[in-house]
């Protein structure tokens, strides 16, 4: 089941977005497998997340003064669930760092055309379902059992015993756990061939056989080296046998971001 929220102070915009969801998604979203959950209050939305798990969150910025503001309540979104896919649809208010930093899969103004509207209501539906499709892997910490999603793996290094998980550090909070050595770590007791079979089509490549990458944190390349999201100072090196897959993994992987 697609859990979606609209949030707006006017209702008859929640009533718009909605008729846009389920006219732009018909064609590809069995609307049985979809409930529709309506909020004038970003209070309320959050409140609401205690017991619901959204799918996607579409977001009024510009919400009704003396409430919380649209792009707060994102960031109270954001740091309750990082994998909720989250839309603002905003009348007149451009981006803002604030809205930035909260990754928002799209900025949608209410008063664009209405095919352009439609569209990026169908692209952020879409990205929803591509989303659920997001493998997870099981790891430990502390002799716990979690279930990680891919989208939160920096990179995974094979170790003497077990593979080790680096998640972002903004998840430590989400899967509520503690950093192991000052770093943001989880065993895995599963084999990186096994692994790299499961994320491979999901953005990871494989440069080296002590370590696989999620290519979302790659931010800088050169020739055999490259570097990670959160971890600047360290150099990976692209081994000269796996140099031909992962290079063209990494121009799919960056292609079809603007696809």
């Amino acid at each position: 089941m697609y859990e979606v929220a609209i949030c707006d102070d006017v209702p008859m915009n929640i009533d718009l977005i909605e008729d846009h969801i389920r006219k732009a998604s018909a064609d590809f979203l069995d609307m049985v497998e979809m409930r529709v959950h309506r909020y004038t209050a970003g209070e309320e939305l959050l409140s609401a997340m205690k017991d619901i798990c959204f799918s996607i969150v579409f977001m009024d910025v510009c919400l009704e003064k003396g409430r919380m503001g649209g792009e707060e309540a994102a960031v109270r979104i954001r740091e309750a669930d990082q994998n909720v896919v989250l839309v603002f649809v905003t009348g007149y208010a451009e981006p803002t760092p604030s809205c930035i930093e909260v990754q928002p899969y799209r900025y949608i103004k209410k008063n664009m055309p209405q095919a352009e509207f439609s569209e990026n209501i169908a692209a952020a539906m879409r990205k929803m379902v591509t989303n659920a499709s997001i493998p997870t892997i099981m790891g430990k910490v502390n002799g716990e059992s979690i279930r990680i999603n891919s989208d939160d793996i920096i990179y995974i290094e094979k170790g003497a015993k077990h593979v080790r998980v680096y998640l972002r550090k903004i998840s430590m909070d989400y899967y509520k756990l503690t950093a192991y050595n000052d770093e943001p770590v989880v065993k895995c007791m599963d084999k990186m061939s096994n692994l790299y079979r499961q994320l491979k089509p999901y953005g990871f490549g494989y440069p080296h056989d002590s370590y696989m990458i999620n290519f979302k944190y790659l931010v800088s390349f050169k020739e055999d080296l490259f570097r990670l999201e959160e971890y600047p100072n360290e150099e990976f090196k692209i081994a000269r046998s796996k140099a031909v897959e992962f290079n063209n993994l990494r121009r799919s992987f960056f292609r079809s971001m603007y696809d």
